[in-house]
């Protein structure tokens, strides 16, 4: 058996102080509580004593670390010595699906994360399993690139039931993955009311942060199946695609509704101490991609291109000089005009979005449609603006002295 789940003691901490007088209680209460109500949930590890703090059981330490991570989030009071107590923000939360049916989506992630469990049994020296495999665990079954298993993932909430893993065959999109995730491509087949149903499925997995499947077929090993863990971190309805980060063994980040849409800037990666939804920050080039392509769906800025197929994700504040991969430090170019960011050829002006020019460099040449950033194009973080215009001015006074 494996611990509950960060994501899981979440809910049940919410749902706990929703039922207790003014939605607080001492600390004991609340896990005294949580004990009673999910009595018969709690799994083997979870009761196992925690060495480090006496005689403490494992899952009411790992919920104290979860209320210390919902002050964070804005959802419990700080400063209350002793006391957990709901925000008006936390409160809100009694709306949520997750809170409404918390014991059904602790119920399916168990599910789950078994079928991960049984999966890990039967894998070969590969690191491989069968198809056989896949369908025998009951992560997969039929012939469509997603699988929700309608039977038991269908609810009142969720019509079309939820996503419980995708097949990637490698024959199309095979540059978009990566140990680290994959930008998954909504399905377009001929069969649109299976299409909307399939994508209603995948949305839900994501707003509820349950855990999916990628199941991929080498090119070289049509029969074998590698299988990647994750959770579906951000979708971009868009450019149909949605971004699949790999969990591997890691614990499951909260439900996306429990967490701030907008976080604070950070410039240098150094600053970074968590990513969004509090998953573990690993290098992932693909999550920057996605989210700056997300925020500018007019396509390259400097001359209104929409071929994906020439996108760049361009870092502001350069990845040479510790540049985050915070989207907002990003923008939206095709190759050609990326490469002129780069080579200084232009800039952004960063109190008035204007584009500025090298001297002598003609922007009708360099087949600028637009000379500055609208008022309805998304605009990078002032800092990573400054920083760049900072590294501007060293390059024109390097230009000016030789």
């Amino acid at each position: 058996m494996t611990l509950t789940s960060q994501s899981v003691l979440r809910v049940r901490i919410v749902d706990t102080l929703l039922k207790m007088d003014g939605f607080r209680g001492q600390r004991a209460e609340v896990l005294d509580a949580m004990a009673h109500a999910y009595a018969e949930e709690w799994t083997a590890e979870d009761n196992e004593i925690r060495a480090s703090r006496g005689t403490e059981l494992k899952w009411r330490n790992n919920a104290s670390f979860e209320r210390q991570a919902m002050v964070a989030h804005g959802f419990l009071e700080p400063g209350l010595q002793g006391i957990w107590a709901l925000t008006e923000r936390g409160v809100a939360l009694s709306d949520s699906l997750s809170v409404r049916y918390a014991k059904l989506i602790a119920q399916e992630t168990a599910r789950r994360e078994k079928m991960w469990r049984d999966l890990a049994a039967r894998l070969d020296s590969d690191g491989m399993v069968s198809a056989e495999d896949t369908r025998e665990v009951g992560m997969y079954s039929g012939a469509r690139g997603i699988y929700a298993d309608k039977e038991n993932t269908r609810t009142e909430f969720a019509k079309s039931g939820v996503l419980v893993s995708m097949r990637h065959t490698g024959r199309h999109y095979d540059d978009e993955m990566t140990n680290d995730g994959m930008i998954y491509h909504f399905p377009n087949t001929q069969q649109a009311g299976h299409d909307r149903s399939d994508i209603e499925s995948l949305l839900m997995a994501q707003r509820l942060s349950l855990p999916v499947f990628l199941i991929s077929t080498p090119e070289k090993a049509p029969k074998r199946r590698k299988v990647y863990r994750g959770v579906i971190e951000s979708v971009d309805m868009n450019a149909s695609t949605a971004l699949i980060t790999f969990l591997h063994d890691d614990e499951l980040p909260p439900p996306a509704e429990f967490v701030e849409v907008e976080r604070p800037f950070v410039l240098h990666d150094d600053d970074v101490k968590t990513a969004t939804r509090k998953m573990k920050v690993r290098p992932n080039q693909k999550r920057f991609a996605f989210e700056v392509v997300k925020r500018y769906p007019g396509g390259c800025v400097a001359c209104g291109l929409t071929e994906p197929t020439v996108f760049e994700a361009a870092h502001v504040h350069p990845k040479s000089e510790n540049g985050s991969d915070d989207a907002r430090n990003g923008i939206l170019l095709c190759s050609n005009h990326h490469r002129m960011f780069d080579r200084n050829l232009w800039t952004i002006d960063p109190s008035e979005y204007g584009f500025v020019f090298k001297a002598g460099v003609d922007p009708d040449l360099l087949g600028f449609k637009f000379l500055e950033l609208g008022n309805n194009v998304a605009k990078p973080a002032g800092e990573a603006l400054l920083a760049r215009n900072a590294r501007w001015d060293k390059a024109a006074f390097v230009l000016s002295v030789g």
